[in-house]
Order: structure tokens, then sequence, then C-alpha cells
């Protein structure tokens, strides 16, 4: 079964902004090429999360450790 085509274009925008491996967006040199401009709309979505996820990151990080050090891990999780 296919996903839905907005599913699929949400997945593209989170394979091409981050190394995250997906399945079931542009999966292939034959892909439906309208799928990465249909992608462009998600990407203030799929920035947010990535901000919110290495903010929550560096955060917790300091926490634990001296700035330098907990920025460093939060852009390893980026």
């Amino acid at each position: 079964m296919s996903r839905p085509r907005p599913l699929r274009a949400f997945i593209t925008a989170v394979q091409f902004l981050t190394r995250v491996p997906l399945r079931g967006g542009v999966d292939g040199p034959d892909d439906d090429t309208q799928l990465l401009v249909e992608a462009v709309g998600w990407y203030p979505l799929v920035g947010g999360l990535i901000g919110l996820v290495t903010g929550s990151v560096a955060v917790a990080a300091g926490w634990l450790w001296p700035p330098v050090v907990a920025v460093g891990i939060a852009l390893l999780v980026e």
C-alpha cells in the first residue's frame, strides 16, 4: 500500500534536511521530482522539529556538562 502524498512530501523534507535514513520519500533517481517541490512546504515544520530536538539536547546536556561540551553533543545529535 502506498503512503499518502502529503506524508511522502513530509518524509522527503526530513530526508533532505537531516541525515535520518527514512524510506518512503524520494528513494531513487526515478522517483517523481514534483515530490521535492511539494516537500518545500514542510521545511518550516521540519526545521522547527530539528531546532526543538537540538535545543532540548543542548539544555539537557548543559545540566550535566560544561556549555562547550553540551553544544558539541547537541550538534552531534543534529
